[in-house]
C-alpha cells in the first residue's frame, strides 16, 4: 500500500492501480506481501507551509491537499508512516559541565507559538524603532535561531 497527493501517480509496471479520494490523494491498495514496513500504518494531517514532522520513520509529504478552504485557512499537508514507528535511540549527550566550570542554562517562555502563521503587530528592532507587521511564528524561530547561535547554551529550557 502507498499513498500521494496531487497527479495521479504513474505506476503501470506493478499491475496495481492508484484509487482517487477526496483533496487530491491516492492510494495505493494491494494484498498484504507480510512485510509490515512496506505497509502505511498511520497517516496524520499537518498544518502550515512551515510545518516539520519530528518523529522518526515520518514522512511529511511535499504536496498539500487539495482542499476547497478558504484563503485564510492554513494548507494542510499529510504524514505517512510506513510500518511501526521504530524506538529512537536515545543518543543524547550527558549534560557537563564546561571545562571553565561554567553551565549556560537559556529559557525561552512566553514566545506565544501557534500551529498557524500569527500576526506581529508591535515588533522593534534593536534601536526601538518600530518594524512593520510581518508573519509572527517564523520571525520568531529565527530570533531564537539567532539568539542560540550566540549563546551557545548547554542547555535550552523552553516554556
Amino acid at each position: 500500500m502507498d499513498i500521494r497527493v496531487g497527479e495521479p501517480p504513474s505506476n503501470p509496471s506493478s499491475g496495481h492501480s492508484w484509487e482517487s479520494r477526496p483533496g487530491g490523494i491516492w492510494v495505493l491498495r494491494s494484498k498484504f506481501s507480510g512485510k509490515i514496513d512496506q505497509a502505511v500504518t498511520e497517516v496524520d494531517v499537518l498544518f502550515g507551509m512551515d510545518a516539520v514532522d519530528p518523529r522518526p520513520q515520518w514522512a511529511l509529504m511535499r504536496s498539500s491537499l487539495q482542499l476547497n478552504a478558504q484563503p485564510n485557512v492554513p494548507v494542510a499537508r499529510l504524514s505517512v508512516l510506513h510500518g511501526r514507528a521504530k524506538p529512537r535511540p536515545d543518543a543524547r549527550a550527558a549534560l557537563r559541565v564546561r571545562e571553565d566550570g561554567k553551565f549556560k542554562i537559556v529559557q525561552i517562555s512566553d514566545t506565544h507559538m501557534v500551529t498557524v502563521v500569527g500576526v506581529c503587530k508591535d515588533a522593534i528592532d534593536a534601536h526601538g524603532k518600530n518594524l512593520p507587521e510581518s508573519e509572527a511564528d517564523p520571525l520568531t524561530v529565527d530570533f531564537i535561531g539567532k539568539i542560540l547561535d550566540v549563546e551557545k547554551p548547554d542547555l535550552v529550557i523552553h516554556e
